[in-house]
């Protein structure tokens, strides 16, 4: 019994070196399970909410790149009564233009430039941007007001005179010699739409009907019919494809061909030899037969 409890006591005991190591291990254990509690009683502080920022700068980055884009300008216009046509050219993001829409059609009305705020997706970042060019035609009711109304009537006759006037029948616009300048004559057509349609023309070679305007992209035809009677098309300026002699890479970049129509056009060629006629390739039964009617008058056998 005696050898047993000699044994043990030599098995328990610790040396100088073990005692410290034991000492430091439980202090870290105490530090630790003191921390673990303390931890669960702080409050700690949210991260900052970014979300707004983040919004506005999304917002502004947009605005600043539709400012920077050749398709896109800023000009004065009066949110009550500005048109679908012109309001596509105006920079502002496409969220903001559809809600000012949907906002009039509901029968709201901005009262003052600063009610152009109260659009949702409208803010300060935009609004700086463009307050300037806002018109609106309510004013307070006070001799000031009334000649600051009277201000912006004049202002708003001038834009239009310069921007937006229908030009008469002696001086009728010609849609295959028109720059931007003479294009946003005509109502309804910003620069926007003025470049569309320089743009398409130049895919087309040339418009030989004043109805290819409704194929410019997003062309509202409530305008085309609005300046139908002061447009003009002259079809001898339109430049037609030799179609015994072009190659697939000028075939292909016609609005009115697709790679099957270049390819049957292509294999007809090689394997009968030149057209001799362009009932030959109304024969060849291309993709889309209204578009191989169209065709007819951009092409050529000489």
């Amino acid at each position: 019994m005696y050898r047993f409890l000699r044994q043990a006591k030599e098995f328990f005991a610790f040396s100088k070196r073990d005692r410290n190591g034991v000492i430091s291990l439980s202090i870290l254990i105490i530090i630790t399970v003191t921390a673990h509690f303390i931890i669960r009683f702080v409050k700690l502080k949210a991260p900052a909410d970014h979300t707004e920022f983040e919004l506005a700068m999304a917002a502004w980055l947009s605005l600043q790149d539709s400012a920077a884009s050749s398709d896109v300008s800023l000009f004065r216009f009066d949110p009550n009564t500005i048109s679908v046509g012109e309001l596509d050219s105006l920079s502002l993001p496409v969220n903001v233009k559809n809600n000012l829409l949907k906002y009039r059609d509901a029968g709201g009305r901005l009262l003052k430039s600063g009610d152009l705020k109260n659009i949702y997706g409208m803010n300060d970042s935009i609004y700086e941007a463009v307050k300037e060019y806002i018109m609106t035609d309510h004013q307070p009711d006070t001799p000031a007001g009334r000649e600051v109304n009277c201000s912006l009537h004049a202002r708003k006759d001038t834009s239009r005179l310069q921007s937006a006037v229908i030009v008469t029948s002696d001086t009728l616009i010609e849609l295959n010699s028109a720059d931007s300048a003479q294009l946003v004559r005509l109502k309804g057509i910003g620069p926007v739409f003025a470049v569309r349609i320089i743009k398409y023309r130049n895919l087309l070679g040339g418009f030989y009907s004043e109805d290819q305007l409704l194929e410019v992209y997003n062309f509202p035809e409530k305008t085309f019919h609005e300046i139908r009677r002061y447009i003009v098309v002259d079809t001898v300026a339109v430049k037609k494809i030799r179609i015994n002699y072009a190659g697939y890479a000028e075939l292909i970049r016609h609005p009115y061909l697709d790679q099957n129509d270049v390819s049957k056009i292509l294999e007809y060629r090689e394997k009968h030899g030149s057209f001799s006629s362009l009932e030959q390739i109304r024969r060849l039964e291309l993709a889309d037969s209204l578009k191989t009617e169209k065709i007819g008058s951009y092409l050529t056998c000489r």
